[in-house]
């Protein structure tokens, strides 16, 4: 379901650039699933900077309230 999935947060420059990552499942019952990935990134005034938002669980909202900024962008990739 939705808000149910677990999310891991990744640190790929520290203070600076984050990933967090959900498991997606296709759906239709075939026992496909693939990990999407959001990537987030503080820019020189604090603010965040959100691409390619996942699913917003509260585990989500919580690791990404962690990285100390107010989400100021989200792009949301095609």
């Amino acid at each position: 379901p939705l808000l149910s999935r677990t999310t891991v947060l990744q640190v790929l420059v520290p203070g600076k650039v984050w990933a967090l990552e959900q498991e997606q499942g296709i759906g239709l019952g075939l026992g496909v699933s693939t990990n999407v990935r959001m990537t987030v990134v503080k820019m020189k005034d604090k603010r965040l900077l959100v691409h390619s938002p996942i699913a917003p669980t509260r585990e989500c909202l919580d690791m990404v309230s962690s990285l100390g900024g107010d989400v100021a962008y989200i792009v949301l990739a095609t």
